[in-house]
């Protein structure tokens, strides 16, 4: 037996250096998973003046760098999502162009929906403040949102390891709150979750639900700060059982915070929630969600310490979760 076990542990061993990195992709390709990692909230280069503060401002710039670099060096990763505001400020040229090359820097696949600061806002300040656009400067934002990053739509759908995977971007050019998606595509929401009812899903958009952090300040779970118009997609999401995350960002929350990870992201009990933090903070956190057959993890990583944040690792049941939904709305039918 010792000398059957020393066999099997030369050819192991010989195996190794024959496939060399062939060995370690034939490994890879054996999870049993995807990875989808979350990019929100970016501001590239910085919110931060170069010319007041050219330290910080260096400083910030390269921690994004960084942090982007790590996420490539992940070699498990199925998509990169940035849920919108790649861009410091204002949607002009410059801003764009700047966003465009971080985006660039991550080099897995990847996708990317608009958020307030690429949608709502005029290009320029007028006496040193943000303006809000007109309604042909928004469609003038959106157009050019989606030609720098090629993107053939605003809102669409991938399919990913039994998963639905849907993204909305703000685009209620007439809407009066800066996180707004238009009648078309709410309709357009309604319709692509009645077609795919039966498949879980998960739904990127820039801003969170209502209710879905504490009020840690009286701007959380405004008008203004959460998806919006909230009375429609309230009635679409609960007619959607499928729907078994909501992804965000906007609200900068970091993972100190305690709603971060907490019972209240869950929506009306039943659509979590999950917030991701700015990458402005001096910590940058950036969640991954892994898709199993049955079940989703949720895990933070701290870019920082370069650690996994274990205590605020989430798992679902998706079976069981998809068959209690449906069983209560069968109830309530």
């Amino acid at each position: 037996m010792k000398k059957i076990a020393f066999l099997l542990i030369l050819f192991n061993c010989f195996s190794c250096l024959l496939l060399g990195e062939n060995f370690t992709a034939l490994a890879a390709e054996q999870v049993s998973y995807e990875r989808v990692v979350i990019i929100s909230d970016a501001h590239y280069p910085t919110r931060i003046s170069e010319t007041e503060n050219p330290k910080a401002f260096l400083s910030h710039v390269d921690k994004k760098l960084k942090a982007a670099d790590t996420i490539n060096s992940w070699k498990d990763v199925s998509l990169v999502v940035f849920t919108g505001d790649l861009i410091a400020r204002l949607p002009s040229e410059k801003s764009l162009n700047n966003a465009l090359q971080f985006y660039d820097r991550i080099t897995q696949p990847k996708t990317v929906i608009a958020g307030n600061h690429e949608f709502f806002y005029a290009p320029e300040m007028k006496n040193g403040k943000k303006q809000t656009a007109s309604t042909e400067q928004r469609r003038q934002n959106l157009r050019n949102f989606k030609e720098i990053f090629d993107l053939p739509n605003l809102y669409f759908t991938k399919n990913l390891g039994g998963y639905l995977l849907v993204f909305l971007s703000p685009d209620a050019v007439h809407g009066k709150y800066k996180v707004e998606m238009s009648q078309n595509q709410l309709q357009w929401l309604e319709k692509t979750l009645q077609a795919n009812a039966a498949t879980p899903t998960l739904i990127f958009y820039h801003a969170p639900l209502v209710g879905t952090l504490d009020t840690y300040y009286k701007g959380i779970n405004s008008l203004g700060n959460t998806a919006q118009p909230a009375g429609e997609l309230e009635r679409i999401l609960m007619n959607s059982p499928q729907v078994i995350l909501w992804v965000s960002g906007h609200t900068h929350t970091p993972a100190v915070n305690p709603s971060f990870a907490s019972p209240v992201n869950y929506y009306h009990g039943r659509i979590l929630d999950i917030h991701n933090s700015t990458m402005e903070d001096d910590t940058i956190w950036t969640n991954s969600i892994y898709l199993y057959p049955d079940k989703i993890v949720i895990q933070t990583f701290n870019h920082q310490t370069g650690e996994i944040e274990d205590a605020l690792t989430r798992t679902i049941d998706v079976h069981r979760r998809l068959q209690w939904l449906r069983s209560a709305e069968n109830k309530a039918a």
